[in-house]
């Protein structure tokens, strides 16, 4: 898993992975990146991006994300602020939309499935249509320097909180932000292929997964699956944060981390079991703990399975569905 992160890392810089192997030796990886030498010509910074923006009031946002929980995230965020966002998950739609779309500031992730963020920023950076908007980096890697380099206005490592979002937009645009109520009716997220993707109207009737997990690497992959799975998720990134959102969703089911900051995943479990609204929400604790006592440590804890990493998803399709099916029948049981 590792590797394959590193070779796809490398790839997006344009660089490549080799390797040399030998019997009774070992193996060598080599990693190879390009570099080229900081040109002479005055270059945009970040500062100057600022300056030609300040004060610029900020009424829509494009967002370029591929995780749909990540987006869904940011578009909380924006309309908290009373600011209409659209989500591109794919990086070739995404100058075309900044042409369209013109908006006030853009998010934009490094990692794409279709290409590398960098060379969207270059791009938007080279239009004249879209070289002034503000463009903010959020991405998992910390590489800061490229995107000074190459024109955003900011960059944050994921994950990002409400606050760090605003108070970098605030420094960005010059402006003062004051959470708001949501927008009544937000703009939709654009699909792959650029068009308004509609929710069904039978989303609601989905079960709701609230997925508690610090790994931005684990959270993408196990969001995507469930969402494909036909669930609707909501994810949390701490023990405190997780009893936060079950407390704002009731999700149906709780996949819960244990190796967590600031509250790890047994005490949140044992806090959200010990409140009656909770008592009878499927907990499916989720650890890379492989010792002897573990299962039987998350199971006091509150959990109702139990299951190690790295995960089987289909392993965790499966007991997902026997929850969830124990809770109908049981609730059917007590109705009957």
């Amino acid at each position: 898993m590792g590797l394959a992160l590193v070779r796809r890392m490398a790839e997006m810089h344009g660089g490549s992975v080799t390797l040399q192997s030998e019997v009774d030796h070992g193996s060598r990886f080599t990693i190879s990146l390009p570099w080229q030498a900081e040109p002479q010509t005055a270059a945009s910074t970040p500062a100057e991006n600022v300056d030609s923006v300040a004060g610029r009031a900020i009424r829509r946002a494009l967002i370029v994300e591929d995780s749909p929980v990540v987006a869904d995230q940011y578009q909380r965020y924006f309309a908290e602020f009373g600011v209409e966002a659209h989500v591109c998950k794919r990086a070739k739609n995404a100058t075309a939309t900044a042409k369209t779309m013109r908006p006030d500031v853009i998010i934009l992730d490094i990692m794409l499935p279709d290409r590398p963020g960098w060379q969207i920023l270059k791009e938007l950076k080279q239009n004249t249509a879209t070289q002034q908007i503000p463009v903010i980096v959020a991405s998992v890697l910390d590489e800061s320097a490229l995107g000074s380099k190459l024109g955003a206005a900011e960059y944050l490592v994921k994950p990002i909180s409400r606050q760090q979002l605003q108070q970098t937009l605030e420094q960005v645009c010059g402006v003062q932000l004051s959470p708001l109520s949501p927008l009544p009716t937000p703009n939709p997220p654009l699909s792959p292929n650029g068009h308004t993707a509609g929710s069904a109207p039978d989303e609601k009737a989905r079960p709701l997964i609230l997925l508690a997990e610090d790994n931005e690497l684990n959270l993408n992959t196990l969001s995507d699956y469930l969402l494909n799975s036909g669930y609707r998720v909501v994810s949390a990134r701490n023990g405190a944060e997780a009893i936060e959102r079950a407390k704002e969703e009731t999700p149906n089911l709780i996949l819960m981390d244990i190796q967590m900051p600031i509250m790890d995943g047994f005490e949140a479990m044992q806090r959200l079991k010990a409140n009656a609204r909770f008592a009878k929400i499927p907990i499916i604790a989720l650890t890379a703990l492989a010792m002897p006592g573990d299962r039987e440590k998350c199971l006091a804890a509150g959990a109702n399975e139990y299951m190690s990493k790295p995960i089987s998803l289909k392993g965790l399709a499966q007991m997902i569905q026997t929850q969830l099916r124990n809770v109908s029948a049981e609730r059917e049981f007590n109705h009957g």
